[in-house]
């Protein structure tokens, strides 16, 4: 079961990073549209 688990948790990494990068870049894309509409 630990061998089992092992790739489970490797998943659970990648979907936090999946929703932590959305997370990043939507402000970061929302500060570009500000800052070009502003120029």
């Amino acid at each position: 079961m630990i061998v089992r688990n092992t790739p489970s948790f490797r998943d659970v990494l990648i979907a936090t990073r999946g929703s932590i990068l959305p997370q990043i870049l939507r402000p970061l894309l929302v500060v570009l549209a500000a800052s070009a509409i502003a120029c």
